[in-house]
């Protein structure tokens, strides 16, 4: 399983589509991660750090104990855990795989849906452009399921302002509409809103019926932007 991991690993790296098979292989792997080299808590701690390029704080999560041992550099204590152990007991917490060899991202949402449903991502448009379009409408019938976990979850992670549901219809291709869910956020939340999104949807994407796509726009973009006349599904209170 750890040498199955580290292939899907590397082949990720030139085909996102794997993602969803590499969260899977991920809770059985050995995952490493760092605690305090001397601790007199009960409780078990994890070392954290603040990223440069953007200010968030990550706790660091590796695939190797190689790696795990390197970014240590003898100031920290490594530990060992099976993947749905640690990311049980880090829940919450904002995770980055081998931070010095990669830029892979797992937020809190990901790995609360990875948990529960076993993956949290799939094979769809994950959009934050406008193209060219032709028309837009609201969903004949709301998919109830889907737009209630969204609901949830805009609200638990609150960053998102609204969120709508809307029918797009291209150009080149009328007679096939397309679902776009619309969420509105700050510039800087969009990757987390986007895969939040995703994980969310996850057990209710064949309820629409609809090829589905997801756009998180700017507030400064709502008033101008063709997707939000759609059907709105959240507000923040």
């Amino acid at each position: 399983m750890t040498i199955n991991f580290i292939l899907l690993l590397a082949e990720s790296a030139n085909d996102p589509t794997k993602e969803p098979e590499v969260l899977r292989a991920m809770l059985n792997a050995p995952l490493y991660a760092h605690v305090p080299a001397s601790d007199d808590s009960s409780r078990l701690r994890f070392i954290q750090f603040i990223r440069r390029d953007n200010g968030k704080t990550v706790l660091p999560i590796f695939s190797e104990r190689s790696k795990a041992d390197e970014s240590a550099a003898g100031d920290v204590r490594v530990i060992c855990m099976r993947g749905r152990d640690l990311l049980t007991i880090t829940l919450g917490a904002t995770l980055m795989l081998d931070p010095n060899h990669r830029d892979c991202v797992f937020y809190p949402e990901e790995m609360e849906a990875l948990l529960r449903e076993g993956s949290a991502g799939m094979a769809i448009n994950r959009t934050t452009e406008s193209t060219t379009r032709v028309a837009v409408s609201s969903p004949r019938n709301i998919p109830a399921k889907m737009a209630s976990a969204l609901r949830s979850m805009y609200t638990k992670l609150g960053s998102v302002q609204r969120a709508y549901l809307t029918i797009v219809r291209m150009e080149h291709d009328f007679h096939h509409p397309s679902l776009f869910i619309v969420a509105i956020a700050r510039v800087e939340e969009r990757e987390r809103v986007l895969r939040a999104t995703v994980a969310a949807i996850q057990p209710h994407i064949e309820e629409p019926g609809l090829p589905i796509d997801i756009a998180v726009i700017a507030p400064d973009e709502e008033t101008s932007n063709c997707l939000t006349k759609g059907a709105r599904i959240y507000r923040k209170i």
